[in-house]
């Protein structure tokens, strides 16, 4: 799957925190969080804008805004945005943010942040009252192994100050780290109190809409990509060579008794990308993830029905059309299609409404918030 800025496209764990932590640490982080989080805009109308160049830095208990009865202080609300100017870095490949009037979800930069931070906190309150008004809270279990992740990140980290350290890096305080934990185990049992653990309750015709909505499809692909492992465009005799290697596999493919499993075993001598041997019942994408040429070409496949060589702007592939299931697996840490559709196509949808019912407050200090100050 690979929608974007979603919890499965940076992958069902991935997620999204991982992109603040250090890439060999093997510490373990709350997964759930950013997933839980929309982009939508605030509920209480336009944010206002903010002259935040002469005032004073905020200090980590400055009440930033309240979310129904929560107050937000700043020490949440700063590692919030300062997340989401991580990633919009990394996602564009810069190392400082110098076009703030670049437009984001239909506004500039800096209004995006905000109102996608002030959503997070929502969706997180929210989340919070759901679970209390359903009499979910979190067991003696929950706790222990809390307790338990903490003590193997300290040992991870090779000392506690080296830990709190690190941690207060990611997230800004470890009171941060535990609290996006508690809320990531709340949004687990709430899930499974309102669709079943598995999704279960988001029948056929619930995961069919969703497949139909999102435009999905399963494939397997034999890709020979335009650029070499450094990114650099390859070149156009070696262009010819790919397009000529592929047409050769496609009459290999025509002269088979069973195309489908020869069309596996060429993949995985021949494919650039090697990480579709990890779904050997195809991969799930959405409409647009592999452009418009790939899409046509694959809307006049049947299943188990494989194409002729098709020429996009990422390279050339060779593609089989194979079947939906509702078991089948999103992603590599197993998650099926009957969850995700559950997750997504009802679950964050649902938190959504929940958080559009919660009055925001923002305060005086929300309108000193230096945003440029904070992610340049």
């Amino acid at each position: 799957m690979q929608p974007a800025a979603s919890r499965a496209s940076l992958g069902w764990i991935l997620l999204i925190l991982m992109v603040l932590a250090p890439a060999s640490s093997g510490a373990k982080t709350p997964a759930a969080a950013a997933a839980r989080a929309s982009t939508a805009s605030t509920q209480n109308g336009q944010l206002t804008d903010r002259t935040a160049s002469t005032a004073a830095p905020l200090t980590d208990d400055a009440l930033v805004l309240t979310v129904g009865s929560r107050p937000v202080y700043w020490s949440e609300y700063r590692f919030w945005l300062t997340y989401l100017g991580r990633y919009y870095k990394s996602a564009h490949g810069l190392s400082s943010i110098s076009d703030w009037r670049a437009q984001q979800d239909g506004v500039e930069l800096k209004e995006s942040f905000l109102r996608t931070a002030t959503a997070y906190v929502c969706n997180d309150t929210a989340i919070e009252a759901q679970s209390t008004a359903a009499g979910i809270q979190l067991a003696p279990e929950d706790l222990a192994e809390l307790a338990r992740t903490r003590a193997d990140n300290i040992r991870i980290y090779g000392s506690y100050p080296e830990y709190l350290r690190i941690v207060g890096s990611m997230y800004g305080s470890e009171a941060q780290f535990q609290y996006l934990a508690r809320i990531d185990r709340l949004s687990s049992y709430l899930f499974a109190h309102l669709y079943g653990s598995g999704g279960e309750r988001c029948s056929d015709d619930c995961v069919t809409q969703y497949i139909e909505a999102q435009g999905l499809s399963a494939v397997l692909y034999i890709f020979r990509s335009h650029t070499d492992a450094s990114g650099n465009a390859v070149t156009a005799q070696q262009r010819r060579s790919n397009y000529q290697l592929l047409k050769q596999l496609h009459a290999r493919l025509r002269a088979s008794s069973s195309p489908a499993a020869l069309f596996s075993r060429l993949m995985a001598r021949y494919s650039d990308d090697s990480s579709l041997g990890d779904y050997p019942d195809g991969r799930i994408i959405a409409r647009g993830s592999k452009g418009a040429e790939f899409d046509r070409a694959l809307e006049s496949l049947a299943d188990n029905a494989y194409s002729d060589v098709i020429s996009a702007a990422a390279g050339d592939y060779l593609i089989l059309r194979k079947p939906l299931s509702v078991t089948m697996a999103v992603d590599n840490s197993g998650t099926t299609l009957r969850y995700w559709a559950a997750y997504q196509g009802l679950f964050k949808p649902q938190i959504d409404r929940w958080c559009a019912d919660l009055p925001i407050q923002y305060s005086d200090s929300f309108q000193h918030i230096d945003v440029e100050a904070l992610l340049r």
